[in-house]
């Protein structure tokens, strides 16, 4: 596990309702973290296999489910937040994984739409239903990459636009819910 990361594990048990989107190394490695602090977690992934797989080899440290949605749309949005609300009533932590890395270029963005929907509109997706489901005085934490604001390799191009529109939606959601006692920030 990353260095960094052991701080989490030493927080006094909060028993907070924890969900987090994205399951690869980063999102499992949170849960993880989070189950042995106390918290209840919830997994989000698009494959209801992967989710079962992730529960399955979490459950031993806490309280933990998955859900399979499409985090892309409205849709799947607004069922992942009822589906962990049934679960373990209001959400007191989002914390965004979603992610993904490419190389490509001003003249070929191959990858701009992935690019896109998994640092920009998946996120905001979430950002924009959180506040329904949310305790009062909730967070959020994103996932940025210094990468994307200090970088020299220019083959990044889809990835960094991503990222950068990330960053511009924290602090917009910032702003924007803080009159809603949520908190949005991102690590980098």
């Amino acid at each position: 596990m990353a260095r960094g990361m052991h701080f989490i594990a030493r927080i006094p048990p909060m028993m907070m309702n924890t969900l987090i989107a994205g399951t690869g190394g980063l999102g499992i490695n949170i849960a993880y973290l989070l189950l042995k602090r106390g918290d209840s977690v919830v997994v989000t992934t698009r494959s209801l296999e992967k989710g079962a797989r992730i529960e399955k080899e979490l459950s031993s440290f806490g309280k933990i489910c998955n859900i399979a949605v499409d985090p892309s749309t409205d849709q799947g949005v607004n069922e992942m937040f009822e589906k962990a609300s049934a679960q373990f009533g209001k959400v007191d932590n989002l914390i965004v994984t979603v992610g993904g890395y490419a190389s490509d270029s001003i003249e070929n963005p191959a990858h701009l739409n992935e690019m896109l929907e998994s640092h920009l509109t998946i996120p905001l997706n979430m950002l924009k239903h959180f506040p329904k489901f949310a305790i009062s005085k909730g967070s959020v934490v994103l996932i940025s990459s210094i990468q994307s604001i200090y970088t020299s390799n220019w083959n990044l191009t889809s990835y960094i636009l991503g990222k950068n529109s990330l960053n511009k939606l924290v602090e917009l959601a910032a702003a924007q819910l803080l009159n809603k006692d949520i908190r949005v920030n991102a690590v980098a």
